[in-house]
């Protein structure tokens, strides 16, 4: 996790483009898992996990094509 910030101090990272809506739907997602953790008795069930993986596949897809 320190490679990236530490690399940058260096020589700054450019973010290609589309980087910063890859960025917002990482932390979407992850976000989505707090409250499902929390509701859920830290329990990830096949539904929960079908539908993160739909969501995640969708956006690779919309940002391929």
């Amino acid at each position: 996790l320190m490679v990236l910030p530490v690399s940058a101090i260096a020589s700054p990272v450019s973010v290609p483009s589309g980087g910063m809506l890859d960025l917002a739907m990482s932390l979407v997602l992850a976000a989505a898992l707090i409250p499902i953790f929390w509701i859920g008795r830290a329990q990830l069930g096949r539904a929960t996990g079908g539908l993160l993986i739909l969501s995640y596949l969708g956006y690779a897809i919309w940002r391929v094509a």
